[in-house]
């Protein structure tokens, strides 16, 4: 499976885990010092302890030299109130466009009205991207804005921006946008990307309209479980599980005894998220794996299970000796002790 670069494809960061390609780099930069397997956590640790610590490790990575862990604790910092302002504040003056583009949209998601004044700052940033996710904040947030320019991006002949903009449709909720995202769906894409990549941002575009009510959209959502292309079939699968599509039940149980593991863990964590939590034993067992890219996203596939056994598993990945999967579990933990707990 292609693994995608974090600064320049950030429309798939956390949602889809796509962007975990940076584990790379960062296990290569520290495995002298980060063993591979998760240190015992300690015993007891109540949901309240565990909640707590899981808050310190997003506010220190909130502050990491990596910008993909930056983007990470910021797109984690709503589900820890208490510490989300001043994260949000200070990434949305980030260097890095990944980070200013998780804060804005998280900004938009969390409600932050007092954010307004930065957020109208990027409306005049140079990254496309980061004016889109301000438009969507300010409008969610009540401003008065105009919000026609994501039109008019969702159509241009940057495929990145075109998904970046179909994300935040979705997230708008506006279903008055589903007959722009169609015909954008169905508009030629430049030739120099790669068919891998068109499927992608397709795929992009297919879940925002599946979000906002549009059935066709979830055909091609099912369509995109048996690409060829092991993106998109991983993030067909994660937006089956969070539009609640429970037609694929049956597919989705063989994917979880099917190798490559990435489909593994996305099927098991969409099942869950549709009350079937049959993919629980694989989930566990590659939260141990030696690939830091596949525990942090089984830590993520975690996050949607109720029992005490993933419960365990994931507090104890709060220790794991590589900082990306800490991030994850820590996300994870947040989910599961908080109040905004759920489908997201």
């Amino acid at each position: 499976m292609t693994r995608l670069d974090a600064t320049t494809r950030t429309v798939w960061v956390w949602r889809t885990l796509l962007a975990l390609a940076v584990v790379a780099a960062l296990a290569a930069a520290s495995a002298h010092a980060a063993p591979p397997a998760t240190k015992a956590a300690p015993e007891p640790v109540t949901p309240a302890a565990a909640r707590q610590r899981a808050a310190a490790i997003v506010v220190e990575a909130s502050s990491s030299q990596y910008a993909v862990l930056r983007s990470n604790a910021v797109e984690a910092a709503r589900l820890t109130p208490e510490h989300a302002a001043a994260i949000v504040t200070k990434a949305l003056g980030d260097d890095n466009e990944a980070v200013r583009y998780a804060a804005a949209v998280t900004a938009g998601r969390a409600g932050m009205k007092d954010a307004s004044p930065l957020l109208r700052k990027l409306l005049n940033d140079d990254k496309s991207s980061v004016r889109a996710a301000a438009l969507y904040a300010l409008h969610r947030n009540g401003e008065q804005v105009d919000i026609t320019p994501l039109a008019d991006m969702l159509m241009g002949p940057d495929p990145k921006l075109r998904a970046h903009v179909a994300t935040i449709l979705g997230l708008l909720g506006d279903a008055s946008a589903i007959p722009l995202l169609q015909r954008a769906a169905q508009s030629p894409l430049p030739k120099k990307i790669g068919a891998d990549e068109e499927a992608v941002v397709r795929t992009e575009m297919a879940e925002a309209m599946a979000k906002l009510g549009d059935e066709g959209a979830l055909e091609a959502l099912r369509s995109g479980a048996f690409s060829p292309f092991g993106e998109v079939r991983v993030l067909s699968i994660t937006a089956m599980g969070a539009v609640g599509d429970r037609r694929m039940a049956a597919a989705l149980h063989q994917f979880v005894d099917q190798p490559p593991v990435e489909l593994q863990l996305a099927s098991s964590a969409a099942l869950v998220r549709l009350g079937d939590a049959r993919g629980r034993a694989v989930v566990i067992g590659k939260s141990q794996d030696a690939d830091p890219v596949v525990r942090s996203q089984a830590a993520w596939a975690l996050g949607w299970f109720d029992d005490e056994a993933t419960w365990t598993r994931l507090v104890a990945m709060m220790s794991d000796g590589h900082p990306q999967v800490r991030v994850h579990a820590a996300a994870s933990v947040l989910r599961r002790t908080g109040k905004s707990a759920g489908r997201d």
